[in-house]
């Protein structure tokens, strides 16, 4: 990517300096600090100041073919944004109209028409609720502004900062410069920004929530693994993972412990085997953060597609032999009447478990033959004109 197209923009538009060494030494004055254009150093993930562990990076901007030239040079010829937005104004926002020019965005993002509509994964800047990335950034970049000289004040002293001669802050204000001044709110290394600001606040004393770096959903054989990752965390106990119903109310069906504090990046996951069952082609899941006080917060929401069967199927019933219960499993393609008897060898039937209206989807049964003597039985299933019947087996 480096050798891309965008190679002569990144060797202008980095830091001038190098955290590492520069950082420690000399006076804080008005022109302490990385070069005020530090798009490179963001957008690669580097040169941010580090308090022992390094910091979480995203790889979607950073390896685009043609780097900084795909977005920043995207053209838009609408008359109103013609050589405002795009090409060879390099900018991706029209202040006449509010446009922003999304086009590099939708190949990711889907057909989004404004960068608010890129929504954060949490509430990074602690003020409950989860807003675009960009504002949640914004929130952020203010909380290190509080946190530094003179605390608690929405303002920065480079004299205070100069006269304390604490390290911790000099790097929080290096990484303050570094991030804020980068320009695009944070969009050209989303997790980059999000952690170098969060571990900047909390090396100085301030406080923000778990910093959450990722929260994705995925299906495989319709099973719903979820998968975050914090960056740090203070006094977290642990995620609820909650699920939307159909009447749209969330519950919770699991909780995974957190790590209470850490500034350490950590991995979670849950699968959610349940969801094929809710006959609901799209499922829609959220994170509810704990801390170890009970204050709570909430990530932005996932979705997936859950894929409904377009044929009747009637499972093995497991396990089999079994005694005395056992489970039947079905797929309904459509919302139907359903029976479901079992016989015994001379045909006579000897339970009925559904004989009712149905929905589309998977449905579990479950049969307790206690009351059968050990032998060969038949389950039949009828759906409409369609039956398909299997064997099973109690052995007492």
């Amino acid at each position: 990517m480096v050798n891309g197209e965008g190679k002569l923009c990144m060797n202008c538009h980095k830091a001038r300096r190098n955290n590492v060494t520069y950082v420690p030494a000399g006076t804080v004055n008005s022109t302490w600090g990385p070069h005020h254009s530090t798009q490179t150093d963001n957008l690669l993930g580097q040169n941010a100041a580090e308090y022992g562990t390094g910091y979480a990076s995203s790889v979607a901007h950073k390896s685009l073919q043609g780097a900084c030239v795909d977005c920043h040079m995207a053209a838009d010829t609408t008359a109103a944004n013609k050589d405002k937005v795009g090409s060879h104004t390099w900018r991706m926002h029209n202040p006449d109209n509010g446009y922003d020019n999304t086009t590099a965005c939708k190949s990711c993002h889907g057909n989004i028409n404004s960068f608010d509509e890129i929504i954060a994964s949490a509430d990074h800047d602690g003020d409950g609720t989860v807003e675009p990335f960009q504002s949640e950034f914004d929130g952020l970049v203010r909380l290190l502004r509080i946190a530094l000289p003179p605390v608690g004040l929405d303002s920065i002293s480079i004299t205070m900062i100069n006269t304390n001669n604490n390290l911790n802050e000099r790097k929080a204000y290096w990484n303050y410069q570094l991030i804020a001044y980068d320009g695009s709110r944070g969009v050209h290394n989303p997790k980059y920004a999000i952690a170098v600001l969060t571990k900047s606040i909390l090396a100085i004393g301030g406080q923000v929530p778990v910093e959450l770096t990722e929260f994705n959903a995925s299906v495989v054989n319709n099973n719903v693994t979820l998968v975050w990752a914090t960056g740090s965390e203070t006094n977290n106990k642990g995620f609820s993972v909650e699920r939307k119903s159909k009447d749209g109310n969330w519950s919770t069906i699991a909780f995974v412990n957190g790590k209470g504090n850490s500034t350490e990046a950590t991995s979670y996951n849950y699968t959610d085997k349940e969801a094929s069952k809710l006959n609901m082609k799209k499922v829609t899941y959220r994170l509810k953060q704990v801390d170890l006080d009970g204050t709570t917060q909430y990530t932005k929401e996932v979705e997936v597609e859950i894929s409904l069967p377009n044929s009747l199927s009637l499972g093995q019933n497991y396990p089999n032999p079994f005694n005395p219960s056992t489970k039947i499993s079905f797929e309904l393609p459509e919302n139907g009447f359903v029976t479901l008897k079992v016989y015994n060898v001379s045909g006579v039937e000897v339970a009925t478990l559904v004989g009712r209206q149905m929905e589309t989807g998977r449905h579990d049964v479950s049969f307790d033959a206690s009351q059968l003597s050990s032998g060969v039985y038949f389950y039949r299933l009828q759906f409409g004109t369609q039956i398909i019947t299997r064997k099973m087996v109690v052995m007492k």
